[in-house]
């Protein structure tokens, strides 16, 4: 379950990233006058609950035959988190100057260049941030995976921990060293990452 938990969490936290540091979050209000009205739509996204979703998604991932396959594991983690991490990245490159860009236009960079060379860099934190959130969303998700996740062996490690209750008892050993198992990933995560997080989550307003 250990080996299997990680594709699913890269995949999410890279999608999720891909997404929110999309050039058009950081679009200006000349180009986008609604961004606003979209950015709170899309936060709306996430005010649905995960049981809410779990049963369109099976009948929709049903007839895309990814029912027991990470990749539609991955793709629905990505639906959870990414409302919130939209939300997040929109606040984050609201934080970087955009003279800092005109001044890169006025020496000749594309719109490319002064994006990926000077507000890329400057939202590393937000990135990190909306990563480790994606990160917590995906490790710690119960309900989907045990909609879409139906043979044992490809369980992840939140429902192989519900594994050891079993009808008349609790195999508290087992549960405790797999409790183990699965916070030391995170608390190891988080630490060394814990500096562009909280960065991260200032510039985004929540933190």
């Amino acid at each position: 379950m250990v080996h299997e938990q990680y594709p699913r969490l890269g995949g999410c936290g890279v999608a999720d990233d891909h997404h929110g540091d999309a050039r058009r979050i950081r679009a200006d209000p000349h180009r986008l006058p609604q961004k606003r009205t979209f950015a709170r739509t899309i936060l709306f996204g996430y005010m649905f609950p995960a049981i809410l979703l779990a049963i369109p998604m099976f009948i929709f991932w049903r007839q895309l035959g990814w029912i027991n396959s990470f990749i539609g594991l991955i793709f629905a983690d990505t639906a959870v988190s990414l409302p919130f991490s939209l939300w997040l990245m929109w606040k984050f490159f609201q934080t970087v100057p955009y003279s800092l860009e005109e001044s890169a236009y006025m020496n000749g960079a594309t719109r490319f260049r002064a994006f990926y060379e000077i507000a890329l860099p400057m939202a590393k934190p937000g990135m990190v941030a909306v990563a480790v959130f994606s990160y917590a969303i995906a490790w710690n998700e119960f309900t989907i995976p045990s909609v879409l996740m139906v043979s044992s062996d490809k369980w992840v490690l939140t429902i192989g921990l519900y594994s050891f209750t079993v009808q008349n008892s609790i195999l508290w050993g087992q549960l405790m060293a797999a409790s183990a198992m699965t916070i030391i990933p995170s608390f190891l995560f988080v630490f060394f990452l814990q500096k562009y997080l909280l960065r991260g989550f200032r510039a985004g307003g929540i933190g």
